[in-house]
Order: structure tokens, then C-alpha cells, then sequence
């Protein structure tokens, strides 16, 4: 779910986005419903309609230099990261920020449940969107080499 955030803190924008559609393959619908700075904090909540199903996902960002879940010898930006599901904290991550991404640092709370499922599936759509992002990126300098020199 860690490496899942990255793409789900952008996915109000990707889905007003028609040509981002296609990391949200089984989204139906998101939109932002709060970002604001609460005491010196980044703080956003957002909802997605996944199949069917209403997430809300709430972020908080901090700059630190300890905390519970923050790696040892780290300093930098963190944050805590909770997906609610039909009105109810399903997960909680302790989070930091490190080569342009996000990673989880820390389970602060966690309840099984048929939620699990459905991230497991937008995993798996959100990896094959990627590789088929990345094979379009390698095929376009090809393509343009090959009208470049007259290759078919």
C-alpha cells in the first residue's frame, strides 16, 4: 500500500484528466475534499469510488528528525497515511519521503477485511499501466530513429 500511494495521492487529478484514465482503469470517480495547512502541517483528504466501493484517504506531512515510525538515522519529510472504508480506519502507515517517493515506514493500524481485495487488483492495474507507460516511452526515440534513417 506504500508503493500504491504514489499513484493514489494523484488520482483527483488524473481522473479529471481523460488521457490519465488509464491508471484508474477500475475508478469510477475521485475528488479532493480537503488540503490545507493545519499547524505548520500539509494536510489532504481525498475520496476515490473504486469498484464500486467509497475510499477516503487522509494525509498528513511533517518535517522531522524522529518519530515511531520514521528509519533510524533519517531526517527529512514523513507523514501518516489512513484509508477509511465505509466510515472506518481500515489502515493507518507511518510514512517518509525518499528518492521522489513516498515509502512506508510503519503499520499504525490495520483491520482485514474485503478492502484488501480490491487494492490488490489496483496494484495490478496500476503496474501494468506503468509498464505499458515505460514501453512507450523506450518505443518513441526508436520509432523516430527508424523514420530518421528510413528503417521500416
Amino acid at each position: 500500500m506504500g508503493e500504491l500511494f504514489n499513484d493514489l495521492q494523484h488520482y483527483p487529478t488524473w481522473f479529471k484528466n481523460s488521457r490519465n484514465r488509464t491508471y484508474t482503469p477500475i475508478i469510477t470517480d475521485a475528488r479532493e475534499l480537503e488540503k490545507e495547512n493545519r499547524n505548520n502541517n500539509k494536510w489532504r483528504k481525498w475520496q476515490i469510488t473504486l469498484k464500486g466501493n467509497n475510499y477516503i484517504f487522509a494525509f498528513k506531512e511533517d518535517y522531522a528528525s524522529y518519530g515511531s515510525f520514521i528509519p533510524q538515522g533519517f531526517s527529512g519529510i514523513y507523514g501518516t497515511f489512513e484509508v477509511y472504508y465505509n466510515n472506518k480506519k481500515v489502515l493507518g502507515l507511518g510514512m517518509f519521503y525518499k528518492s521522489e517517493n513516498w515509502k512506508a515506514s510503519g503499520i499504525e493500524a490495520f483491520i482485514e477485511g474485503d478492502w484488501i481485495e480490491d487494492f490488490k487488483e489496483l496494484y495490478e492495474a496500476n503496474k501494468k499501466a506503468h509498464e505499458e507507460d515505460l514501453k512507450n516511452l523506450l518505443r518513441k526515440p526508436a520509432d523516430k530513429l527508424k523514420e530518421n534513417f528510413g528503417i521500416e
